[in-house]
């Protein structure tokens, strides 16, 4: 999975892919590290999704904005 950086447009990214798999996690959550692991490996073996991790620390205003307020949470958008 990538790592979201606060140059990328949630809109440009979600308007370009079929479909996008959205990480939201923190560094101290041990259940964010297991999912995140599950799910880079599951998306390197499909292929063809677009898969970010995004750092909750690190883009409250992204979160806030989907209406997430904990950790983890995956959001998936397809087309």
């Amino acid at each position: 999975m990538k790592i979201w950086n606060k140059e990328l447009s949630f809109d440009e990214v979600i308007k370009n892919n079929n479909i996008v798999v959205l990480e939201f996690g923190s560094e101290l959550c041990g259940a964010c590290k297991s999912i995140d692991y599950k799910l880079s490996n599951w998306l390197e073996e499909i292929g063809g999704i677009e898969g970010y991790y995004v750092p909750s620390e690190e883009n409250m205003e992204l979160a806030a904005s989907l209406g997430i307020f904990t950790s983890p949470v995956v959001l998936v958008y397809v087309d």
